[in-house]
């Protein structure tokens, strides 16, 4: 049961995300056939001048089906709600299908320090 969001404001619309914490690994039920897409940012202190590149390595059933670096790239419009010391990356997106039957999507970060916030959509596939 995940409690942990940030809102995310851009062009005066709100995104909630899941706060992926650095330490955790987040996972998914989901009943098959699905196309499930995760969005994805990185939550940065606004005077962290590292920005580096992070990595969110995606499992299902346990068997690792992506191991995805993005580069960081700061957003120009978008603001992170509750914590205005800190700016969000630019979003980045995979898409991962899941086979009928109820699987597990698990979702870990590489980061040491920062959070990484998650959205995820499940469509049926047509």
């Amino acid at each position: 049961d995940i409690q942990n969001t940030n809102s995310i404001t851009r062009n005066n619309k709100s995104y909630d995300y899941y706060v992926l914490d650095p330490k955790e690994t987040m996972q998914f039920k989901i009943t098959g056939p699905r196309l499930v897409t995760i969005n994805n940012r990185l939550k940065v202190h606004k005077n962290d001048t590292t920005k580096k590149g992070y990595k969110l390595l995606v499992s299902l059933d346990g068997t690792e089906i992506g191991n995805f670096y993005y580069r960081y790239r700061e957003s120009g419009k978008s603001q992170i709600k509750e914590s205005s010391n800190y700016v969000p990356s630019m979003w980045d997106r995979n898409r991962i299908y899941v086979p009928p039957g109820t699987h597990f999507i698990s979702i870990k970060s590489n980061q040491s320090q920062n959070d990484v916030l998650i959205r995820a959509f499940e469509y049926k596939p047509k």
